[in-house]
């Protein structure tokens, strides 16, 4: 993402406008358009030759893109993160290339605000992000608990941490926020 348009998202994130958010989505198609060739293949697969003039033309990329192309904007060796679905349909995974976790740890955060979700005690249902490194979902977590280890309650085998859990929430004395990361769970005492 080129740093102006960068900047221009970070402060839609802290003060959204809807004013805003047409002008933004346009500027990040014409530098998708301009930076990513795969992108600019499938529209122009799609005939989208003429300048969108609403964010509601911008045409969406399936699913099934992110399984078969390296859609990224930027030369693959300034891959700094790489998110990556779980593959359970059986036809491999797709996968998210970043340059930077800039805005995703802005969006992750501003979105909770903006949604005004609860500022509870999270325990995460997941693995963390050191073992699960490609998990996007961990990585949120990871996020939102400011990389608390103790947050988190499966370990890397997928082993659910009963016995911690069970303390914890006995021990909580108030409300807390509970994020499952579907997973295949076995259970441990430890």
């Amino acid at each position: 993402m080129n740093a102006a348009i960068e900047l221009r998202i970070l402060d839609f994130l802290q003060k959204p406008d809807e004013r805003e958010f047409e002008s933004i989505a346009l500027a990040i198609y014409a530098y998708q358009r301009e930076q990513n060739p795969a992108y600019s293949r499938y529209c122009e697969f799609l005939g989208q030759s003429e300048p969108v003039v609403s964010w509601k033309e911008i045409p969406a990329v399936p699913q099934q893109a992110f399984k078969r192309a390296e859609l990224r904007s930027f030369p693959a060796s300034e891959t700094v993160i790489e998110f990556r679905t779980s593959g359970t349909t059986g036809e491999g995974f797709g996968r998210h290339f970043m340059r930077s976790v800039r805005l995703y740890e802005a969006s992750v955060q501003g979105g909770w605000d903006y949604f005004r979700l609860p500022r509870h005690p999270l325990l995460l249902l997941m693995p963390h992000p050191a073992v699960a490194r490609y998990s996007s979902l961990s990585r949120m977590g990871s996020i939102l608990t400011n990389d608390r280890n103790d947050a988190f309650f499966l370990d890397g085998n997928g082993a659910l941490q009963v016995d911690r859990l069970r303390k914890i929430v006995s021990e909580s004395g108030g409300p807390f926020t509970l994020l499952v990361q579907r997973w295949h769970l076995s259970i441990s005492s430890k």
